[in-house]
This record gives structure tokens, sequence and C-alpha cells, in this order.
């Protein structure tokens, strides 16, 4: 509908046309008719594959297709209007389509960076430097960079910092999400490890592996998280 107005408003405004309603309806059809179809599919398999979109190759190849559908869907239309010289109508119609094609997937890419960059803005919190621990029936600032290892304990998170242990009320998961990425890494369903204390990563046959820290303390390494540590170290 609304690409309808706007070819209506076009038209009238730009190209000076006084035309009836059904010859407008007839104008837009065959103008834009195969764009009114393309644009919704072509927007519906940008959302499915958005991740290979984001990359130039993907994106030069949809440009084409959108280019070549738009072509030869307009064309057909022009051979059902009457119109007996297709191969030149299809090259008439090659620059506005890939105009049109190169603007679709433009806006796309800046709708979706934009969307990107505000989820990012909105939902990331600000990365801890201290955190305010119990130490027995006292509480103290632990210094992140200081820290050890994380340990579940039901409510609560253990704290290992140079060779202390600390008590805090909170969730792994909501721990992981405010520490330092780069630094900090899930181990094990009940650890956070601090890369820069890891001395050495012992294998077993299970597929599970020991984390050795320089403090002399171990803790396991889970199956499923030393994927990421291999990928983290490149480790083989």
């Amino acid at each position: 509908m609304y690409a309808f107005l706007y070819c209506l408003v076009y038209q009238h405004q730009i190209l000076g046309n006084n035309f009836a309603f059904i010859e407008s309806v007839i104008w837009v059809a065959t103008e834009w008719g195969s764009w009114l179809v393309i644009t919704p599919l072509a927007l519906r398999w940008l959302v499915q594959n958005r991740f290979r979109c984001s990359k130039l190759g993907p994106t030069i190849v949809l440009v084409f297709l959108l280019t070549l559908a738009g072509t030869v869907g307009r064309s057909i239309f022009n051979v059902f209007m009457g119109h007996t010289d297709i191969i030149k109508n299809a090259i008439d119609f090659v620059s506005p389509n890939l105009a049109a094609s190169v603007i679709t997937v433009l806006v796309w890419h800046i709708s979706q960076k934009r969307q990107g960059d505000a989820i990012s803005v909105s939902s990331k919190e600000p990365s801890l430097e201290t955190i305010y621990a119990h130490k027995g029936s006292s509480k103290v600032l632990v210094e992140i960079d200081n820290i050890d290892y994380f340990k579940s304990s039901g409510n609560y998170l253990e704290i290992y910092s140079n060779g202390n242990d600390y008590l805090v009320r909170d969730t792994i998961s909501q721990m992981l999400a405010r520490l330092p990425s780069d630094f900090f890494l899930r181990c094990h369903r009940s650890f956070i490890v601090n890369i820069r204390s890891i001395e050495r990563i012992n294998a077993n046959s299970s597929g599970n592996a020991t984390i050795v820290l320089t403090s002399g303390d171990e803790i396991p390494l889970s199956r499923t998280q030393k994927q990421a540590f291999d990928k983290k170290f490149r480790f083989t």
C-alpha cells in the first residue's frame, strides 16, 4: 500500500502525469510491480541470513539476484502488456533495478547496524573494577585484577584472590556478565577463572581437564567449556 502511494505521488508530482485511478494502478504494476513482490521476500531472506549478508561476497550476490529478478519480472509483465521488444526493455530495466537493489541492501545494513548498536549500548553493563565482598564479619573491596577464580556456592560466590577467600551474594551468570570478558572465562558450570592466573591445563582421557593456577590451586575445566578455551588459546 505504501509503495503504491509512493508511486502514485511520484508520477503526479515528479513526472506530472494526471492518470485516472485505474491507469495509475496499471502504471504502478508496470513500473514496479515485480518489486512489490520481491522486496518483502528479499527482506525476509535477509532476516534469516543476516550474518552471511554482513560480508561483501554474499551481499554482491544478493544485489545481482535482486536486479535479475526485478528485470525479469518487469520484462515478463511488459510482454503480458503487449510489448514485443524484450531485449531492449530488459536493458532499459537493468539500471533502475540495480539502483533499487543496492538501496534495499544498503538500507537493510544500516538499519541492522543501528539496531545492533542500540541493543549493545542498552544491554551492556560497565565492567567491574572491584567487588564489595564479605571476609568473615567484615566487608572489603577486592580488586578484580587480583582474583584467581570464582566458585559457585548456592546463592553465593566464593572469591579466591592472593591466597584469600571471600564471599559475595551473586550468581555465576550475573557475575560473568559484569566481568571483563577478555580475562574471565567460565570453565565449568560452577567456576569462572581469570585466564591471567592460569599456569597450565592438564587434559584427561574423558575429555575434561584440570586448570592449574599459578597459586597452585586446581579447578575443573569441563568438556563443554574446553571448546571455548581451545578457541581462545588455540590449543591443539
